[in-house]
């Protein structure tokens, strides 16, 4: 800005009176050839309270913000009249305009300084990097607009909070998870990453602002702050403090770092750590196989039986150590001879110590004895426990089971009131025989409760407690019922170990079954009339309980001998004679499976059977017996009282329609009087002209004594005929008896007939006054 011209106006009277400084006014000239330029850009004022310049001179050191609102006061070297645009320019962002925040100039009110305001973008991890400032347009005093000032890196963006600078648990010290026996040093190794967007900034950690605090243990409720000093981190960590005491309660601790950068972003990261100044305590150390155990098998590690020892601890010290020369657990594992055997020991998890055993032991009895597995613990704070020597028995010789009851695959019908077994030990190679054990035990187990509950499964029933190496038939406790609740198949499940742990288990299944079976016979009903030698029955036969029925020699087929057929005399009361029966229990001709019948009882299907046979012709009463035997021997007998004949039925009596009858309808209801001994009418109809057709024949059970209405058309069609319009159509009818047996027939009625009638009449003469009329008579 130039200097001013000053002119001084002094006003003087017609008697040259005058005042030095009433009748004096000053004026001062400005003349600028240039426009206005600006002097000075500061961030006002600066975060921390401080203002920075950041133009004409950049500072020394980046000038670095937040998310926030920031303040900038511009100085011009003229008086402007009008106020510049200010744009800022963010990295990844558009120019963005400030915001005016003094009075805007004017003519009246010229300034060279101007506060702008200025939001900065806020999505974090975005927008960080370096801010350009561009003042554009104005006006100043003299009417010109400023220069163009642009203003490069006023400010840079940092919204990335502090972060561990190393992953794992190295970040804190103590390490995460440590077990420690004193704590000295609490501190945390951190980083301000840069964003991602490239622009390759960050203000760094204030380790200042950035603090340690420490809480536990965490096992106590509530859990408690503990005091702690800052001291200053050494490297490579950034904040650090020590507690004020020093820790002397075990358990586990919480350090929590609430970090900050140069501009305020924050951030809590936790870590915990242990404190354990006490040893393992030697009952802690548990040793698989157990100790004091008697064992056949030892566990496995991958392909190879192994040892295990497990330390129960918070945390033990396992090889390899994660710190180098840091003490570590150890097993070794010892033959009956205390010579070591087996392989490094391996750490699997973070308690337990395998040793593999290389070679194997041998399972034929030549390695059996008594072995040690001697467990030195340290924990991860270092405390090292005395020596922990267990011992088990390794024993190979399995004992022997030489038999049972029920036997394998049998059916029980009575109440089963005890199962049996004889078991014996083995007999060991080497002098070291070890007695059978007491959990030897026989039990019935329930796999399916057929009957009521189909695919159900309940636990063990135990009968009774065998000895040792015998029966003992007097430690049963309970027997299976006789009522069919618990009917079914059932598996003895005999399992007899000795100490050493060496088992043999035999399973025997036998199906308990107290239901007898039902059996019918098919349309035989009491007092039935038997016309004839030849006797056919049939029926269906169906197991109630799970046993079922023996299958016969054919796929589908049971046993013959599973029905059978008993048919002798009897009084008039029904009573047995005491004559020889017509034939004594016979077994079925067949016994077959019914096809496509889902079974309502797991493993028993329905069947059907047949029975035929020729008996005597000895008229009088008799009784028929039909047994049904299933495969554990229940039994069901039904009877049917019958009356046997020497001759056949009689034919029925034909009641309509009448014979002779004629008519012109083309359907026909038949009905004819009943035989009392009859259980079946057979029916035959046939047109005996203008053509000859016999009908489909029909049967109808009795006490039926009618049919129809029959479609006659229909009927004639069936069999490729018609019924005939120009002639007379006639029928004949009949019907005949058959008896229980659907074998033994009557004879047949005297047929009957009718005859359809649907030839139309024609006049063939008309006679007027006594003679023959033409069609030209005139009346």
């Amino acid at each position: 800005m130039t200097q001013p011209t000053t002119i001084f106006v002094q006003a003087i009277d017609t008697f040259d009176n005058t005042d030095p400084a009433e009748s004096v006014e000053t004026f001062e000239i400005f003349k600028q050839d240039v426009p206005g330029d600006i002097t000075d850009v500061t961030l006002d004022p600066f975060p921390n309270g401080r203002n920075v310049s950041v133009y004409p001179i950049p500072p020394t050191t980046p000038v670095f913000v937040g998310l926030e609102v920031l303040t900038f006061r511009v100085t011009y070297n003229t008086l402007l009249t009008g106020a510049p645009s200010m744009t800022v320019k963010q990295v990844g962002a558009q120019p963005r305009r400030a915001v005016l925040l003094s009075s805007a100039p004017s003519t009246a009110t010229p300034t060279q300084v101007l506060v702008y305001q200025y939001d900065v973008l806020t999505t974090v991890d975005q927008f960080d990097g370096r801010a350009d400032l561009d003042f554009t347009s104005g006006m100043d005093v003299f009417g010109r607009v400023p220069n163009p000032t642009p203003v490069a890196q006023a400010f840079i963006v940092d919204s990335v909070a502090p972060q561990l600078a190393v992953t794992g648990v190295q970040a804190f010290l103590p390490h995460t998870g440590a077990q420690v026996q004193t704590v000295t040093t609490l501190a945390a190794d951190l980083l301000d990453p840069v964003a991602t967007n490239g622009s390759n900034t960050a203000s760094g950690v204030n380790r200042a602002l950035s603090r340690v605090r420490l809480f536990g243990p965490l096992e106590r409720v509530p859990t408690v702050e503990i005091a702690v000093v800052p001291i200053t981190p050494t490297a490579p960590y950034d904040v650090a403090a020590q507690p004020v005491t020093p820790l002397t309660t075990d358990g586990t601790y919480e350090i929590r770092i609430e970090a900050e950068d140069r501009v305020a972003n924050g951030a809590v990261f936790t870590s915990n750590f242990i404190l354990d100044r006490q040893a393992i305590a030697t009952p802690l150390v548990h040793t698989n196989p157990a100790d004091g155990s008697i064992v056949s098998t030892l566990p496995r590690f991958g392909n190879d039986a192994a040892v295990y020892s497990t330390i129960d601890n918070i945390r033990v010290s396992l090889p390899p150590p994660s710190i180098a020369g840091m003490p570590v657990s150890t097993v070794r594992f010892r033959d009956p001879n205390h010579v070591a055997i087996g392989a490094t020991p391996v750490a699997t998890g973070t308690r337990t110590l395998a040793v593999p055993v290389r070679p194997a032991l041998a399972t034929d009895g030549s390695d059996d004895g008594v072995y040690f597995i001697e467990t030195d613990a340290v924990d991860q704070a270092g405390n090292r426990s005395p020596t922990v020597t267990s011992t088990f028995t390794y024993d190979t010789v399995r004992p022997l089971v030489l038999d049972l009851f029920p036997a394998e695959f049998s059916a029980m019908r009575w109440p089963l009131r005890e199962v049996r077994a004889r078991v014996a030990d083995g007999i060991p190679l080497v002098a070291n025989p070890y007695p059978l054990s007491p959990s030897g035990n026989t039990f019935v187990v329930s796999q399916r409760r057929m009957r009521t509950e189909p695919g159900s499964l309940v636990g063990n029933l135990p009968i009774e407690a065998m000895t040792l190496d015998l029966v003992d038939s007097a430690g049963m406790t309970r027997s299976l019922t006789a009522d069919g609740t618990e009917d079914g198949l059932y598996a003895i499940e005999v399992n007899v170990q000795d100490r050493a742990g060496n088992a043999t288990a035999v399973t025997s299944t036998f199906t308990f079954d107290t239901q007898a079976p039902l059996v019918a016979i098919n349309d035989f009903p009491e007092n039935s009339f038997l016309a004839d030698t030849s006797f056919t029955i049939t029926g269906t036969v169906l197991d109630r309980g799970p046993a079922g029925f023996d299958r016969g020699a054919l796929a589908g087929t049971f046993v013959a001998r599973s029905v059978r057929v008993r048919l002798e005399g009897s009084d008039a009361a029904g009573r047995p004679t005491t004559a020889a029966p017509y034939f004594d229990y016979r077994d079925a001709q067949s016994v077959v499976a019914t096809p496509a019948v889902q079974p309502t009882i797991p493993g028993t299907n329905p069947a059907t059977w047949s029975f035929s046979a020729t008996i005597p012709t000895s008229p009088g009463a008799a009784r028929l017996y039909v047994e049904a035997v299933d495969r554990a021997g229940n039994r069901t007998v039904i009877t049917r009282g019958l009356t046997i004949r020497n001759s056949p039925l009689p034919a029925p009596a034909l009641e309509s329609p009448v014979n002779g009858l004629v008519t012109r309808g083309q359907t026909m209801s038949f009905a004819w009087k009943t035989v009392r001994q009859a259980r079946r009418y057979d029916w035959e109809l046939r047109r005996v002209s203008p053509a000859a057709n016999t009908l489909p024949f029909r049967s109808v059970d009795h006490p039926q004594l009618s049919l129809g209405p029959v479609d006659l058309v229909g009927a004639l069609a069936s069999v490729g005929a018609t019924l005939q319009t120009t002639l007379d159509n006639v029928f004949e009818w009949r019907v005949r008896s058959v008896d229980v047996t659907r074998v033994n027939t009557g004879p047949w009625s005297a047929p009957s007939r009718f005859t359809v009638d649907l030839v139309a009449p024609v006049v063939s003469a008309v006679r007027f006054n006594g003679r023959l009329a033409s069609t030209a008579t005139v009346l």
